[in-house]
């Protein structure tokens, strides 16, 4: 599985740079540039931070299974990510379009 860290704390599914999910799917079809991907999953926190009752963040997960439609991204295998680690970035993000792959590289 692919580790992940993720900078997007206004997601609800963000939780200490990990994810509450137990997978992400990374978009960006067509993309040439890591700004032209994004997190497929993300969902803004209307609260600000994902808490249980007694105020402790929830367990995140930091290692995932990670599904890739950036078929330009030479990490893509046959929609599956292969990178060690993927870094979601968007820090503030209040939209899915806002977000990104900073692990993205395009095939050459």
């Amino acid at each position: 599985m692919t580790r992940l860290k993720c900078d997007v704390t206004s997601c609800a599914s963000n939780a200490n740079g990990g994810c509450m999910r137990n997978g992400i799917t990374v978009g960006g079809d067509c993309a040439v540039g890591a700004c032209e991907t994004r997190c497929c999953s993300f969902s803004l926190d209307p609260s600000g931070s994902m808490k249980n009752a007694c105020g402790v963040p929830a367990e995140a997960h930091h290692h995932m299974p990670i599904s890739c439609n950036a078929k330009t991204c030479m990490y893509n295998n046959a929609g599956c990510c292969t990178a060690t680690e993927v870094h979601v970035g968007g820090s503030g993000a209040y939209a899915e379009a806002q977000t990104c792959c900073n692990t993205f590289r395009a095939r050459n």
